[in-house]
């Protein structure tokens, strides 16, 4: 059995209880004290290396932990205009960092789930404040804030027990996929038997326009674009596109494809929150599913996601999807 030293840094908070953070990883607890925390994400490990034999990957030979303060002016972004503040603030960075078995080092930000590589141990303090400026002047200034408010940071570890010669019986794993999200905010199309006989409506042929079927088809999967349809209510948008995902959808079994087809409203997006940033975490989540489900999300009702989310068009649900359309991470119909 070998055994993996995991680094978790801790914030003891005022209010009684403790954020520990699994470095390297997404993986966040908050409980009570450090040692529940450090039970509950040494638990989750073990079950993950149990039923999946999964676990993260740890290069850091011999952890430290530094906090780095790091000067940036905040500034509110609107529109392609920012307005900074009168004042620069010292934001203290907590970093997890160390020399690898490769013979390199690695910085971890746990606060911003990222890492960095770098060759030569005095670039430590350099690297960490350009890519800490860099990532805060993403942020407006109510998170460099809260990233202010947070305790010293402590530096602990748990230690997962693994078997690199272990034979691993992958038969007995459930490989059903499961959309939390996208069940909730979506649906899948084209509707699978048991849905099509509670549905009385017309055939969906797109009569005399399978020249823009054809061009929806070419769009959406040999060049992955985003497509949007534009006409005068009832020429046929909607049937052309139905078309067209009834057709991908054939040639999925035929040519050994994968596409899966989403439907959404925008107003399902927002209805279903309470919370400040809900919907942004749904949403986050959401697109995430699509990308394992190989999915493209068929946006009903494209005007609305302009006026949906915020008080305008440029804290919308359309502005916030526009960053990931830009990075390639949503295909939109």
């Amino acid at each position: 059995m070998e055994r993996i030293q995991y680094p978790i840094i801790s914030f003891e908070f005022e209010q009684g209880f403790c954020l520990g953070i699994l470095t390297g990883t997404d993986y966040q607890v908050i409980d009570k004290d450090l040692k529940t925390v450090k039970a509950n994400l040494l638990s989750y490990l073990q079950k993950q290396y149990k039923k999946y034999d999964d676990y993260p990957i740890m290069d850091l030979l011999n952890p430290h932990l530094k906090t780095i303060h790091v000067h940036i002016r905040p500034a509110y972004h609107y529109n392609s205009g920012a307005y900074p503040m009168s004042y620069t603030l010292k934001v203290p960075i907590p970093v997890v960092y160390g020399e690898t078995d490769q013979g390199h080092f690695e910085c971890f930000l746990p606060l911003f789930e990222q890492s960095f590589y770098y060759y030569d141990a005095q670039q430590l303090e350099t690297l960490v404040q350009h890519f800490s400026t860099n990532l805060l002047n993403q942020e407006g200034p109510e998170k460099v804030f809260n990233l202010m408010k947070y305790p010293a940071p402590k530096l602990d570890f748990v230690t997962l027990k693994v078997n690199y010669d272990r034979e691993f019986d992958w038969s007995g794993i459930n490989y059903a996929r499961q959309f939390k999200v996208l069940n909730r905010l979506t649906e899948r199309y084209p509707f699978p038997k048991n849905v099509k006989k509670t549905i009385n409506n017309y055939p969906e042929v797109a009569w005399e326009l399978e020249d823009k079927v054809g061009e929806v088809i070419d769009k959406l999967i040999n060049t992955r674009s985003n497509v949007i349809l534009v006409g005068a209510p009832s020429v046929g948008k909607s049937a052309v596109l139905k078309q067209a995902i009834k057709k991908i959808t054939n040639q999925n079994k035929n040519f050994q494809l994968d596409f899966t087809f989403w439907r959404i409203s925008s107003q399902r997006i927002t209805s279903s929150t309470k919370y400040l940033g809900e919907w942004q975490e749904a949403v986050e989540t959401l697109l995430d599913e699509l990308v394992v489900a190989n999915g493209i999300l068929w946006v009903v009702d494209l005007s609305r996601l302009l006026q949906t989310g915020g008080q305008g068009p440029e804290d919308s649900v359309a502005a916030f999807l526009g960053t990931f359309l830009q990075q390639g991470k949503l295909q939109l119909v």
